[in-house]
């Protein structure tokens, strides 16, 4: 089946029941296309399971986002499960994270452009993304956290989009040791603290499963989302 290509207005217009002849229909994850992107469309997105990258090798037409319903979802629920990383810090990492100093929006611009950094090992937010998530910033909609070192340094951190009672982990980035692992315990205290059920982590790795994610089929990930308890 060919990848759809699909325009701004049909794309506000989707629900899960649209997208799921999609996804039963290919074996990949990438499940539509756009020749755009912006705010109330990445909003529409997470609502319906979906996120956007640029399509990979396009840089010769970075106007084409591609859009992804994973197979697996890895989800990292609130609190984690007992015995994983979130949920119990290794002591060397509560050592280093007394080190730093943590900070929320207080420079979302700086994080989010450290993690947009082209020649950073996967690097992925283009202009029209980093401004899409420029305008969810205005509206409270995307966070930042912020690890400083001792120094004054931004030594590490993380942006993420909250909608409601759940959160998407965007990217992260560090330039000293553990510093993105401090933003990242801070930011899954906050969750719990708000009352989110679960941080979307999107495609799982071995290190996000030790983090506590655990895997859940792309049918079983909107149904969370529209608020089936989550088992894991």
């Amino acid at each position: 089946m060919a990848v759809p290509l699909v325009s701004r207005g049909d794309f506000l217009r989707l629900d899960r029941h649209a997208l799921a002849p999609w996804r039963e229909d290919t074996p990949h994850d990438l499940i539509l296309v756009t020749l755009s992107v912006d705010a109330e469309m990445m909003l529409h997105g997470y609502r319906v399971g979906i996120f956007a990258m640029p399509i990979p090798g396009s840089e010769t037409r970075p106007e084409v986002y591609a859009w992804y319903l994973p197979a697996i979802r890895a989800v990292i629920p609130m609190p984690p499960p007992p015995g994983t990383w979130l949920a119990r810090p290794p002591k060397s990492l509560r050592k280093s994270i007394r080190g730093f100093s943590i900070s929320v929006n207080r420079d979302f611009v700086s994080v989010l452009r450290s993690c947009a950094d082209v020649p950073r090992e996967g690097g992925w937010i283009s202009p029209a993304l980093e401004h899409a998530y420029l305008t969810l910033h205005g509206k409270g909609l995307a966070l930042s956290v912020e690890t400083w070192a001792s120094d004054g340094e931004l030594a590490g951190g993380l942006f993420a989009v909250q909608m409601g009672d759940f959160i998407s982990g965007e990217s992260m980035f560090h330039v000293r040791p553990d510093a993105s692992k401090a933003a990242l315990v801070t930011l899954a205290d906050m969750a719990m603290d708000q009352g989110v059920r679960f941080i979307d982590a999107q495609w799982p790795t071995d290190h996000l499963k030790r983090m506590g994610a655990v895997e859940v089929p792309w049918q079983g990930y909107l149904d969370v989302l529209e608020g089936e308890p989550l088992a894991g």
